[in-house]
Order: structure tokens, then sequence, then C-alpha cells
């Protein structure tokens, strides 16, 4: 649909959507939930938190016909397609809805419900208005999060809000970092050190369609040799998973050759029985570049990577919320030989490194949050 069709059918739509938020009546303790991808750790840490709890959970699916995950057992869930009749039924009956990538955001929203913005973690590339998007591209919420002051005013300034509508606030899916265990239960096949690799997308095929930085180091087309980090991580016993952005363009067969090196998706991770952040909180070191998952990994204290071979044309076409060097505290590496050079220091230490300082209860995070938006 394009632009001109979508803004006619936001403008005829707008009143009914009026209409419904205010005769559905609101049901106190139920909480909608749209993630993107589905079923991500945002939606497993408040899954998490309202286990054994009066509350109810709507989940609403950006696929049609999604499958409810095994660890919904147990949590008053409802599973449905949001572009359903029911999904919108049930959009309007919570009192709190929640998203990561904007839920019926074009539309008005009811002075009955509370709805939250948590994106999906601290930026460092340009998003929202700070990204050239108009004020139209922009989701409607009452409230956002922003992990800590530095990062308010950014938050406010690329969704276009006043800062007081910008909570300060650890993001749920930390939770599912902090509480999860080692172990991966021969998920994986076997190893002494664990890399997680998640590069930010170049070529983007879903969304936000575009691309940013060089297609050239983008190691997800095909174009990258990566055989010598392979050999790398076979000659310590070391297994790197590299995982792709949802939006990114790949080319599964370019990893075929490798042997330590392993290409998990999303779906490929949901087979298994891992999430992502269950799977960042078995690894020893993170590898990334302009990922917010930096910030995230940072709460366990363990090795970052910082690896970004094409920063300063990525900084020219995408920008940056910020001087890069004032957002991250670790060096940026730009070349293949640092970063096996970085790899082998790592690899040839003797220790891994233990979980940081993150002594909170399972779901603190998301308890927290929830407290703030009075949910």
């Amino acid at each position: 649909m394009n632009s001109k069709l979508k803004s006619l059918a936001r403008r005829l739509g707008a009143p009914a959507w009026w209409l419904l938020g205010r005769v559905i009546p609101k049901d106190r303790d139920a909480i909608v939930i749209n993630s993107f991808p589905d079923f991500d750790d945002t939606t497993r840490a408040l899954a998490n938190a309202l286990r054994g709890t009066r509350r109810r959970l709507f989940v609403l699916t950006v696929r049609r016909g999604a499958v409810a995950p095994s660890w919904l057992a147990g949590v008053n869930a409802t599973v449905t397609y949001r572009y359903s009749a029911y999904g919108v039924w049930l959009y309007h009956r919570a009192r709190l809805v929640l998203f990561t990538h904007g839920c019926f955001s074009a539309w008005p929203l009811s002075p009955a419900q509370i709805v939250v913005n948590v994106w999906h973690g601290m930026p460092i590339k340009k998003i929202g208005l700070l990204d050239g998007k108009s004020s139209g591209e922009i989701p409607r919420f009452h409230y956002t999060i922003a992990a800590d002051e530095r990062f308010r005013s950014i938050i406010a300034g690329a969704f276009g809000v006043s800062a007081d509508r910008v909570l300060v606030a650890e993001h749920p899916r930390l939770d599912v970092l902090r509480s999860s265990s080692r172990d991966m239960g021969g998920s994986l096949p076997p190893h002494q050190r664990l890399l997680v690799w998640l590069p930010t997308y170049r070529a983007s095929v879903h969304g936000d369609v575009r691309v940013d930085g060089k297609e050239s180091a983008d190691i997800f087309a095909g174009g990258v040799d990566l055989s010598r980090i392979d050999a790398l991580c076979a000659e310590h016993g070391a297994l790197c998973v590299v995982k792709p952005h949802p939006m990114a363009r790949v080319r599964p067969e370019a990893f075929a050759r490798y042997g330590s090196i392993l290409l998990l998706d999303d779906a490929s991770l949901a087979a298994r029985g891992v999430s992502l952040y269950q799977l960042l909180a078995a690894s020893d070191v993170l590898i990334t570049d302009v990922s917010s998952v930096y910030f995230d990994y940072k709460v366990l204290g363990r090795p970052v990577i910082l690896y970004c071979a094409d920063l300063q044309s990525y900084g020219a076409s995408r920008g940056f919320v910020a001087p890069i060097e004032s957002l991250v505290t670790d060096e940026i590496i730009e070349s293949e030989e640092q970063l096996a050079g970085k790899l082998r220091e790592y690899l040839r230490s003797s220790e891994r490194t233990a979980i940081g300082d993150s002594a909170a209860q399972a779901d603190g995070a998301t308890s927290a949050l929830l407290g703030r938006v009075g949910a």
C-alpha cells in the first residue's frame, strides 16, 4: 500500500477506531504485548512476570498463524494475529498496551488505556525523527523508556515527545538475560567457549527497506570471507553463533563451509528451544557493531568486541544519535586483523568471565516498569 492510500485509510478509519476505544470496556487485569519478532524476549519477560498472578496476557502477533511457544504454559495468555477482528478486540479490551515497533500506532490513543513503547533497546544509530522520519511515521504512545538520563533526551528527540513521557527504566528483556543459565542443554554443538556475533543489518528486506553503510561489509551477504575467524575458533574449541538481524538480507549457504561458525536466525533458535537473550546469557563474549544489544550485554560484565568495518561510511549514511565515542566505552575496531587479534587474546585466556553484578529478582525490570505505569 503506497503512502497516499495509507494516509487515506488512516483518515477514514480514525473515527471508527476512536469509537471502539471508548465503547469497548477495558479489563484492568489485561495487558497487550506486540513485539517484533513475535515472542521475543520482551514478551517472554512479561509472561514470566505475570505467571502465577491473576493478570491476563494478550499476545498479538505480526505473523498470521504463529504458534505459541512452550514457555507460555502456565500463563493466562491468549495468542492471536494482530490484524484479525479478535486481535482488534483484545487490543481494545486491555488497559495496558506494550509494543516494540508500534501497534495500531497510526490510530488515536484511547484515554482509557496506557500505551507504552518499549522499543528494542537504546540506540547507537539514528532512529525516528533523528533518522529523517516524518511525524506521521512515528508510533503514538503515552510513555516510552530510556536506560538512563543520558538517553532520555535522545529518546525524546527520536520520538518527538517531551522528556516527562520518557521513563528512566530498564528494558524488560534484561530479566531474561540476568536469570538465564549458561547451560544450553545440548541445544548447541559442543564447545569450550561460546561467542555470539550480532551485527546490525546493512541491507534490510523487511520493515524500513534501506541500505546503510557498505553492503560489502555485510557478513550475511556472503561476500565476506570468515575462514580466518572460523579457523581461530576451531583452534581454541570455540563456537561462534552468528545471529542475523530480523530485517537483514541473509544468504545462509554462505555459512555452510564453516565448521565453528553457526548461523542461527530467530526461527532456528526457537526450534532449538532457545531465545536470543538466553543465548547471550550462555555466551562468553559478544561481537557487535552499532546494535543496541551492546548496552544490554554490558550488565553481564563480560567482554564485548565492537567491530565495524564500515564505521565511517555507516556514520555518513545512517549516522549516530551522538558521537559514537561518547556512547560506548569499548574500542571500536575496523579491520578483520584487529578482530582476529582481539579474539585470539580472549581465547588464549584461561578463565571464563563470571556473570557481573546482576543480583536482581528474575522479573525485576519488568515488574518495575509495570509499577511505573500504574499497571
